[in-house]
């Protein structure tokens, strides 16, 4: 498939899969979906509230669990009910543990759970998002792990969101997805699972080499 920046360009790029987009109620950024549930409402409120034009999300910004030692290094944001993440997650510990540096960033957008899954995905380290991948159940696209609710996690996951949805508007997008992918070297961003992992080395070297990142996200 063709990798190309969608800058610009309304209909989108084609090389990446189907993307797993989450429409929220921001306020000001004219984004809605009534069906999410509250609590992810107002985490993204609180993100958008706080959401200056001039911030940049830094990497030391997030609560992150690092895998791999390859010399690409890349955030994924990811939330411990979304399907493309499992989906994602399964091809790159299977096949790039030594092309990639892995920054998973647990966020929660897709469900009511998702939060408090991803509050005790930070609070369990790597072990606990195993937990979460490994029993994840593919019919109901929910992620194995238990909700937590331990103050400091719940406040790190919201830091997490809120970073994402920072992190999304600076690059014109005016909905939050999961998967989305981001080097901050380069400030390249993708969003969705890409169709390979080649492709997806291709596209971070790319970006390394012309010093741009871009903005692509999922076709159909």
């Amino acid at each position: 498939m063709e990798d190309r920046d969608v800058k610009g360009k309304a209909g989108g790029a084609r090389a990446w899969h189907r993307v797993a987009l989450v429409s929220l109620l921001m306020p000001g950024l004219g984004v809605w979906q009534p069906a999410l549930a509250l609590t992810q409402k107002e985490a993204i409120r609180e993100a958008a509230a706080h959401y200056a034009p001039r911030e940049r999300v830094l990497p030391r910004d997030l609560h992150a669990i690092t895998r791999g030692h390859g010399p690409y290094t890349l955030y994924i944001f990811w939330d411990p009910n979304c399907l493309y993440c499992h989906l994602l997650y399964e091809k790159l510990v299977r096949h790039a543990q030594r092309q990639l540096t892995i920054h998973w960033v647990p966020v929660g957008i897709i469900k009511a759970s998702s939060l408090g899954k991803a509050a005790a995905v930070i609070a369990g380290g790597w072990s606990a998002l195993q937990k979460d991948e490994r029993g994840f159940h593919l019919h109901t696209e929910s992620g194995a792990i238990a909700p937590s609710r331990d103050r400091r996690a719940l406040g790190e996951a919201r830091a997490n969101t809120k970073a994402l949805a920072e992190l999304m508007v600076r690059h014109g997008q005016r909905a939050i997805a999961t998967p989305t992918l981001w080097d901050p070297q380069t400030h390249w961003l993708r969003l969705g699972m890409p169709p390979s992992i080649a492709i997806l080395l291709r596209s971070l070297q790319k970006s390394r080499s012309t010093g741009k990142g871009g903005r692509e996200k999922g076709g159909a």
